[in-house]
């Protein structure tokens, strides 16, 4: 069993991993090269975060998490303004983009640098992240959908969810 990191050490090794994925990719950076530059211990960094993989999908998430949380409240608090009616094309176009535009606006905490990253998974997609990238936006994908169709009735869910280009998984009920 790992013990539990500190805090910081985590935080750096993600900081940095998160660098140079963004400007080398997952093939062209090594874990000696993270680990180099957020001056951890390799050993270290294999004990608390395990291989390259691991640390690849937690530079994801640890962003992708907040995000999409975000997403959902704010679509949820525009659906309890709407008091039943639907949400305004516009806000759903707002929710949904304005967090990535915040972000890639957010040098100080690395938004820029991740933006990047996130660009490069899609482009070079990796099967490790592929799952990863599902769970992160797949219920949030369904609830925007939901609240295009409820803008939009006409529009059958294969259109939908083609609108927003992304493949929901057929073994999951997206009303």
């Amino acid at each position: 069993m790992r013990k539990n990191p500190s805090p910081d050490t985590i935080r750096t090794l993600l900081d940095s991993a998160e660098e140079l994925f963004a400007k080398h990719g997952f093939n062209g950076t090594s874990l000696r090269d993270i680990t180099g530059n957020a001056g951890v211990n390799l050993a270290a960094a294999h004990y608390h975060l395990g291989d390259k993989q691991t640390l690849y999908t937690e530079v994801l998430t640890r962003r992708l998490r907040p995000i999409n949380a975000s997403r959902v409240e704010a679509l949820n608090q525009a659906e309890r303004e709407a008091r039943g009616q639907p949400v305004r094309m516009d806000q759903i176009i707002d929710i949904m983009a304005r967090p990535f535009f915040e972000l890639a606006a957010d040098n100080t905490q690395g938004g820029s640098c991740f933006v990047r990253l996130l660009g490069r998974t899609l482009v070079e997609p990796l099967p490790c992240v592929e799952d990863v990238l599902a769970a992160e936006f797949e219920p949030v994908m369904v609830r925007f959908v939901q609240a295009v169709r409820r803008h939009l009735p006409h529009l059958s869910r294969t259109h939908a969810i083609g609108g927003i280009g992304f493949r929901l998984n057929p073994r999951i009920s997206h009303s």
